[in-house]
């Protein structure tokens, strides 16, 4: 799948103050290359993500889908990163998987930097999104998270 980022001047990075967020999708073309990181231009912090995950779910006809939903609805200008050093200017990283076999679904783990000498620390993961998203979201925008993910375990 081709990732067509909005049109965003190529020195733009943001600051880990500014708090971007840097997405990868593993595991949703089988056989194929994976898709490229994509640096999220505006906050990243797990409860900003959340709604914009669950409506992505929600939206996907399959799991196939859900990287391109991610991308079609995002809450912020986003583009394809230009390499693992852009990357590190992100303050998160998500790693967001499609595990083929029936009954999985999709996966999340999340990593916030701190600077210094901490450096990357694991916030979550690996879990179920579905399982994410009913921590982060609130109880008027937990029904958004009910789509082809919750149907196929039960």
């Amino acid at each position: 799948m081709a990732l067509a980022a909005p049109s965003v001047p190529a020195g733009t990075r943001p600051a880990r103050s500014a708090a971007g967020a840097m997405l990868e999708f593993r595991g949703f073309a089988a056989g194929q290359a994976p898709l490229p990181g994509v640096l999220l231009l505006g906050p990243g912090d797990p409860a900003v993500l959340a709604p914009w995950l669950a409506q992505a779910l929600a939206e996907a006809p399959s799991p196939a889908a859900f990287p391109a939903a991610c991308l079609r609805l995002a809450p912020a200008p986003w583009r394809v990163a230009a390499g693992a050093a852009e990357a590190e200017e992100a303050a998160y990283r998500y790693r967001i998987s499609c595990n083929g076999r029936a009954g999985r679904g999709l996966r999340l783990q999340c990593w916030r930097h701190y600077g210094g000498a901490i450096g990357w620390q694991r916030r979550c993961g690996p879990m179920a999104l579905e399982r994410f998203l009913a921590h982060r979201l609130t109880p008027g925008q937990s029904g958004r998270a009910q789509a082809w993910g919750s149907a196929a375990r039960a």
